[in-house]
């Protein structure tokens, strides 16, 4: 990443040193698991995904989703406008499994 996204990111811990200095004790772990071969890299790529996962919630694509849960549940979506049909269609379009098909595949019974 270069010093503008991590810029970015590390922005909101300039009011608060304790949570900054959580992470980067954070990031040294997950750089130590790394260098301990395979497994350690296994679980570094896990942690990022629950990462992932964990911050959905703080994101406004989260809150366009629930947006269009709350119109769907209220019946003022057009057929053509339900959310699985077009998250189906969308994954008609990827080429090969991706992250979501992984990540939904625990949960198989979220999407028919």
């Amino acid at each position: 990443m270069t010093d503008e996204i991590w810029d970015g990111v590390l922005e909101p811990f300039a009011d608060h040193p304790a949570a900054a200095f959580v992470f980067a004790q954070s990031l040294f772990m997950l750089k130590e698991k790394i260098r301990s071969g395979p497994e350690g890299t296994l679980f570094v790529t896990q942690a990022i995904e629950r990462g992932i996962e964990k911050l959905y919630p703080y994101t406004t694509t989260h809150q366009a989703a629930y947006k269009l849960y709350l119109l769907a549940v209220e019946g003022t979506l057009l057929p053509k406008h339900d959310p699985t049909l077009i998250v189906r269609e969308l994954s008609y379009l990827s080429h090969g499994p991706s992250y979501s098909d992984k990540v939904l595949g625990r949960n198989k019974e979220l999407l028919p």
